[in-house]
């Protein structure tokens, strides 16, 4: 199945999107109107399908990261962080190895993605130049949160409480919608991440 932009919204529409209520309301009303908003994500495998381009490919990883930013806390490292039974029987594999990685690493990982595949994307058709600019936001404001001045920010209890996390998982919900898909809770981890030692 070959990912594909959602249909062109009426000018007139797309640029009254302001806020993630806008973006709800326009996810409804595309319901509504039959058309292929509020999509699925294709898999959530880290593999490349056997039916995808690369680019596609490139884009359904920006996605699933978009889908982890958005989630809550809990349910984020759920899906991140393999549970102790996991790897109690792993030589060199200790707990503590999954204590507050999800952040740097997520977000690492989203601006890999987002680097590599928005300006092919948009080349190939698959999404909009104006919709990469609503992913980018969260991308800026992850920026706007680096630095050794903001290390506090980047700790699993910062993930949880934090206003800055609570603002990129805003973000990120609305970049999901902007690009057509649902918000979606990750599946718990499947062997995606095991921590260097």
């Amino acid at each position: 199945m070959r990912l594909t932009c959602p249909e062109r919204l009426p000018r007139e529409v797309s640029t009254s999107v302001k806020s993630y209520h806008d973006l709800q309301d326009l996810n409804g009303m595309a319901h509504s109107n039959g058309t292929n908003a509020g999509r699925k994500i294709q898999s959530w495998s880290t593999r490349r399908l056997p039916s995808e381009t690369n680019t596609e490919y490139l884009f359904r990883m920006l996605l699933i990261d978009l889908q982890m930013l958005a989630a809550d806390a809990e349910v984020l490292f759920r899906a991140f962080y393999p549970p102790t039974s996991a790897y109690r029987d792993l030589p060199n594999v200790i707990a503590d190895d999954f204590v507050n990685i999800v952040a740097d690493d997520l977000a690492n990982d989203f601006n890999t993605y987002l680097e590599m595949v928005s300006g092919a994307a948009v080349a190939e058709g698959l999404v909009s130049e104006e919709r990469v600019d609503v992913v980018r936001r969260v991308d800026r404001k992850l920026g706007e949160m680096s630095g050794a001045q903001n290390a506090d920010l980047w700790t699993d209890q910062a993930v949880r409480t934090s206003n800055e996390w609570s603002v990129i998982r805003r973000l990120a919900k609305e970049a999901i919608l902007a690009l057509g898909h649902r918000v979606e809770p990750p599946p718990p981890w499947s062997g995606r991440i095991v921590p260097a030692r």
